[in-house]
């Protein structure tokens, strides 16, 4: 008995350690699977991808080539493709408490403006794995509405 214990706690730690470490993920697909990285003269674009130190800097850059200013602010969210569609990588609601800069408004983008931001995984206190990503960022016209894009990326 003692030696189908052993060998069954070996088989578990094997297969653990053959799992890819990862963020953890939303167990459902995110309900918007197509998410153009362009609306209504707004473009959002991943510029680079910087590995350091078991996190990664997302340096992205948010264009306004609207008529009206945009309301937005620090936040993005993360997501992973996976078999099943993307999946929201979940964070902390703790990066809101180290980081009050992290909100989704605050900041206007006139007409023809371009913010340069970086996203920084260690800040969310995650670390992403190999994979095709997305950085979701919303914006918020004058009018109230408010358009969602997002721009895919791979981490090797």
């Amino acid at each position: 008995m003692a030696r189908k214990t052993l060998v069954m706690l070996l088989v578990l730690l094997i297969a653990g350690c053959g799992r890819e470490a990862g963020p953890r993920l939303l167990s459902h697909p995110v309900p918007d699977q197509q998410v153009a990285s362009s609306l209504a003269g707004v473009s959002l674009e991943v510029l680079d991808v910087r590995p350091a130190e078991g996190r990664h800097e997302i340096v992205y850059e948010l264009l306004n080539l609207s008529d009206e200013a945009l309301g937005y602010g620090g936040y993005a969210a993360l997501e992973k493709k996976s078999a099943g569609g993307w999946h929201g990588v979940i964070y902390s609601d703790a990066v809101f408490y180290r980081d009050p800069g992290f909100r989704d408004s605050g900041k206007m983008l006139q007409p023809g403006g371009v913010e340069r931001m970086t996203l920084d995984t260690g800040d969310l206190g995650i670390a992403l794995s190999p994979g095709a990503y997305r950085l979701v960022k919303t914006v918020l016209g004058t009018d109230g509405m408010e358009l969602s894009m997002a721009a895919e990326f791979e981490i090797q």
